[in-house]
């Protein structure tokens, strides 16, 4: 459990990632689209990295991403997908931005990554939702992730959900 002074914190980092979500709304649905098409079989995207955790100071030429796998996914696959020649290492360029695009699955719950974007992480696309971004999509996405309840982040679906 987070001590209570860093609730207030982690409340203003979710207002400031949902801005982020609407005011980038067609980056996210470009890059969305690419991971889509690249990976179908994924059932959610995730931005982490330093533009997570600093919303209000993006650097918008550097944005890391986690494509989120079926639980049964092979090992195999998953180390595939991260090779830097695989179909995600190729997504590594969107106009002027820098993509770091990788894949686990749905169900991790341990090792650093996963730590990190329970930390900072936030939802970008989730099964279920469409591709292009819509006032009010964001509700939806919201809604959609508080069902979905990923393994990572487990304790952080009612907390997310609480800053629409």
């Amino acid at each position: 459990m987070k001590p209570s002074n860093d609730i207030p914190r982690q409340r203003m980092l979710r207002t400031q990632q949902q801005r982020l979500l609407e005011r980038h709304a067609e980056f996210f649905s470009d890059v969305t689209r690419r991971i889509l098409d690249a990976v179908p079989q994924a059932t959610g995207i995730w931005c982490y990295g330093l533009n997570a955790l600093n919303p209000g100071r993006i650097n918008r030429s550097d944005w890391d991403f986690m494509v989120l796998l079926p639980a049964g996914t092979p090992d195999a696959v998953i180390d595939q997908l991260n090779e830097l020649t695989s179909v995600l290492g190729r997504l590594n360029r969107l106009d002027s931005s820098y993509l770091d695009v990788q894949a686990m699955r749905e169900d991790e719950t341990e090792g650093d990554v996963v730590r990190q974007i329970r930390r900072e992480g936030f939802a970008v696309w989730i099964e279920g939702q469409p591709v292009e971004r819509k006032p009010g999509d964001l509700h939806r996405l919201l809604n959609l992730l508080s069902q979905r309840k990923y393994a990572f982040q487990r304790d952080r679906v009612a907390e997310t959900a609480l800053h629409v």
